[in-house]
């Protein structure tokens, strides 16, 4: 258990990102309000107590919990900005921090209903070492996925299909793990919880959980193979019920090419209230998209032979 101060925030990038994944509304709750005095018998997220979080895995599945039995609206922002890069010196190696350039900036915006096999997404991705800005919205019916891409002002429509030939399975184009548990748990994992603060008693009381510095750097460094990591900061705004309303993280990271700034915040909101219409552009997929390309269907026969 981690001791701290009682009561009173990418594979990197796309991986973290949910492309491996990478968005505006405001949370539904205010999250900068003034800590407020405990409570007699507070109720604190599962897995938390005014000592930190004893119990990653009960807090992150009481989230997942959350989750799975209601509609939610997602939205991420992820940035990495290189801020030093090696240089050659006289004795070696040296870092030059005079100019800082972009590496990644994106957001995932997505609103998902309860069953997940019907949702609406708009992901921009804008990467230095990969793409110029690229733009993906998707929308599900709940049995198939119609998939708009843009990039350099070149739109395509289309449905996804699966190498057997049939329409992909709408749970399967999510384009971002919505529990973001992986990440969560090496955050919770690594850095070193101060405070556990309540910020808001009704109707929901809501919990601000606050990490920073990584107690375990070796293992954050080896999990993203950087070779040093600092500056680390963690903010969580948990409900009672254990359901992240929204974290902010940020930490800088050492590479081959130099430090790295990186920066996400992601948001939950609508919970339970979220709905779907469907897109203006959904009427520019094609009749002809709406059967495989030949190539998946020549594989899906020969198989089925």
């Amino acid at each position: 258990m981690r001791r701290v101060i009682p009561a009173v925030l990418v594979a990197v990038l796309l991986t973290t990102a949910g492309c491996s994944g990478l968005t505006g509304d405001e949370p539904t709750e205010d999250v900068s309000a003034t800590p407020m005095d405990v409570p007699e018998d507070p109720t604190y997220p599962p897995g938390v107590t005014e000592n930190g979080v004893e119990s990653v895995s009960t807090l992150l599945h009481a989230h997942k919990e959350a989750l799975a039995k209601q509609s939610v609206t997602f939205h991420q922002e992820t940035t990495a900005t290189r801020i030093c890069s090696r240089v050659s010196a006289s004795d070696g190696e040296a870092f030059s921090c005079e100019n800082s350039s972009s590496m990644y900036d994106g957001f995932i915006h997505g609103q998902y209903l309860e069953n997940r096999s019907h949702f609406l997404t708009h992901t921009r991705s804008e990467s230095a070492t990969i793409y110029d800005d690229y733009t993906v919205r998707s929308y599900a019916d709940g049995e198939r996925v119609y998939v708009n891409q843009t990039r350099s002002d070149n739109s395509t429509y289309r449905i996804a299909y699966g190498p057997d030939g049939e329409p992909t399975d709408p749970r399967k184009m999510m384009f971002v793990n919505l529990d973001k548990e992986g990440v969560l748990t090496n955050y919770l994992h690594t850095m070193n919880v101060v405070s556990v603060e309540r910020i808001q008693d009704s109707p929901t009381e809501l919990y601000r959980i606050t990490a920073r510095d990584f107690e375990k750097e070796d293992q954050f460094t080896n999990d993203r193979g950087y070779e040093a990591v600092s500056d680390g900061s963690l903010s969580l705004v948990v409900a009672e019920t254990g359901a992240i309303q929204s974290y902010n993280v940020s930490y800088t990271f050492t590479d081959e090419k130099g430090r790295v700034r990186f920066e996400q915040t992601v948001t939950y909101s609508d919970w339970g209230n979220t709905t779907i219409e469907e897109p203006d552009w959904l009427s520019k997929v094609n009749e002809s998209d709406a059967q495989p390309p030949e190539s998946h269907t020549a594989t899906a026969t020969a198989e089925g032979r």
